[in-house]
């Protein structure tokens, strides 16, 4: 008989225990096998511990950036610094708790440049902690003469590289939206300063 038989008949374990002389060390054993052992939690069970790392699941967001590229069409480099306020959310696995949280921004930004003093807009962010490769997706316009355009950009950590469509309201040369590329850098300011 195995130690699971005996375990499902509490007759088959007393016989067992008496024959073999065994009660003084099966006791103990037997009254652990009425006892059920604990479980782990099914994903339903589990409650999200959202933001358990990094405090607070949703916070308020402050991001800085810069770049340094080129506009098609424009001779020279051209430059932006950018500022973003918003809201993040932290969202963790309720599944897994070692998987790696996401980081979900969305807020309004104002971009300034040599070719625009202005520019309004709304962008989101999505960044992955564990590996730092994060995303953003926005549209802008310009302040002084109402040309709306959109950004997208992909980065690792701090770095990244971001693509506008667009035409900047103080270049009168450009008739027409156009591509500008730039090399940026990425600062969570909230983040640090939580890390901190």
């Amino acid at each position: 008989m195995t130690y699971e038989a005996t375990k499902r008949t509490p007759a088959a374990r007393i016989a067992l225990t008496t024959v073999l002389g065994l009660s003084v060390v099966c006791a103990p054993a037997a009254a652990r096998a009425d006892v059920p052992s604990p479980e782990r939690p099914t994903a339903k069970e589990r409650p999200r511990r959202l933001g358990h790392s990094f405090g607070a699941a949703t916070r308020l967001d402050v991001n800085l950036e810069g770049g340094l590229g080129s506009l098609r069409g424009h001779s020279g480099l051209s430059g932006f610094g950018r500022v973003r306020l918003g809201v993040l959310r932290i969202v963790e696995s309720a599944v897994d708790p070692n998987a790696s949280p996401l980081f979900f921004t969305v807020g309004a930004t104002y971009d300034a440049s040599p070719l625009s003093l202005a520019t309004l807009g709304v962008q989101t962010e999505l960044t992955h902690v564990a590996s730092g490769l994060w995303g953003q997706f926005g549209a802008l316009v310009d302040v002084t003469r109402p040309e709306p355009g959109f950004m997208a950009s992909l980065g690792w950590n701090v770095f990244g590289i971001e693509a506008q469509r667009r035409r900047y309201a103080q270049d009168s040369g450009l008739t027409t939206n156009d591509w500008a590329v730039f090399g940026k850098v990425r600062l969570p300011v909230s983040l640090l300063f939580g890390a901190f």
